[in-house]
């Protein structure tokens, strides 16, 4: 069973236990977008990686991250 899911700009691996709220969706994140399973022997790899951020962008989504209180 491929448990991966492929949103636009990340992925969902849904767990393989059950927690105590069976009603939990992965295929849909909070912003309503669709995960799709992904092919059976997908492998993501920061070595097939297309986009790589900065360093600056790095110290940005993790200043963005603070200020959400993520």
């Amino acid at each position: 069973m491929n448990l991966t899911l492929a949103f636009d700009d990340h992925y969902v691996l849904s767990p393989t236990i059950r927690f105590h709220r069976g009603d939990i969706d992965y295929a849909v994140n909070r912003l309503g977008e669709k995960g799709t399973p992904v092919e059976q022997g997908f492998e993501y790899n920061s070595g097939s990686n297309e986009v790589f951020l900065t360093p600056e962008q790095i110290v940005e989504f993790n200043r963005a991250a603070l200020a959400r209180g993520a």
